[in-house]
């Protein structure tokens, strides 16, 4: 019996090891419809704005022709990641990680308004 327990408990250890890994895969972060943050190597849920775990993007002039206006906060930030700094109404985000220009977006009432990307 004691065998038959130690089998069993080994079994669920590595099926719990094989979801866990699974769940926070690539493959599981697009089926959730995440974004998959490839220097951490996490997914960035569509809820990261309500969570307050959107981060900062690397190269969020790339993801720009990805947001329209009339897209909600929460939809902008999953996207372009948070912002560098705000200015009432308006976003700014770096174009990308290394180098010059800026996304700057304007957003009122949590509706975008209009997208500026910045063509480096």
């Amino acid at each position: 019996m004691k065998r038959l327990f130690t089998i069993f408990t080994g079994f669920v250890l590595v099926l719990l090891t094989a979801y866990t890994y699974w769940f926070h895969s690539e493959a599981a972060c697009d089926k959730r419809e995440g974004l998959w943050a490839v220097n951490g190597s996490y997914c960035i849920e569509r809820d990261c704005y309500e969570s307050g775990t959107c981060g900062k993007r690397s190269n969020p002039a790339h993801e720009c022709s990805e947001v329209e206006v009339g897209a909600t906060i929460s939809e902008v930030y999953f996207k372009l990641g948070q912002p560098n700094k705000m200015a009432n109404d308006v976003y700014f985000w770096p174009a990308y990680k290394v180098g010059s220009g800026e996304v700057r977006g304007e957003i009122i009432n949590g509706i975008l308004q209009s997208l500026e990307c910045s063509a480096i």
